[in-house]
């Protein structure tokens, strides 16, 4: 591999990657770089950024600032550690608390959250405001822990709507 001190940043991201580039070329980037990078070359920039370092750290930062869409959101919170408690994942869950509207995001946010949660209490008591159709209640009975209120609601509402 060609000496990277001697890589113009453009060679490097093509033999890298946008976020790996960034990572290694941190230190020799403008400030004016950094402000003009999207959510998406943020995100990039976060998954190749050491575990708990600067530029992670900021990566996040930077990500929390834009008005991104659930889906986007979801993206992120898909790409987090698994099973872990990282902050990224509470970011992303945070962001599509606040972005959720229909019932099937509800529902996504639901399955992805620990029982018990304040968040999965806010997703139950959403989608029970939202849920319209059989199949949605239906779903609702399915995931609800045996015996809740939740799935009792919804095996009421499923009848009343045969």
């Amino acid at each position: 591999m060609e000496n990277v001190a001697k890589m113009t940043f453009d060679k490097l991201k093509l033999k890298v990657g946008f976020g790996l580039a960034v990572v290694i070329y941190e230190n020799k980037l403008s400030a004016e770089f950094f402000k003009k990078l999207s959510f998406d070359q943020w995100l990039q920039v976060w998954k190749k950024a050491p575990a708990d370092g600067e530029i992670q750290k900021t990566a996040l930062e930077k990500m929390k600032g834009f008005e991104q869409t659930f889906e986007q959101w979801l993206q992120v919170w898909r790409n987090a550690p698994a099973g872990s408690e990282s902050e990224i994942q509470k970011t992303a869950l945070e962001k599509m608390k606040g972005s959720a509207q229909t019932f099937d995001q509800w529902f996504r946010v639901w399955e992805k959250v620990p029982a018990g949660s304040e968040i999965e209490k806010t997703a139950l008591e959403k989608m029970k405001g939202s849920a319209q159709t059989f199949d949605q209640w239906f779903r609702v009975w399915e995931k609800a822990p045996v015996g809740s209120e939740i799935q009792k609601t919804a095996l009421e509402k499923m009848k009343g709507l045969i």
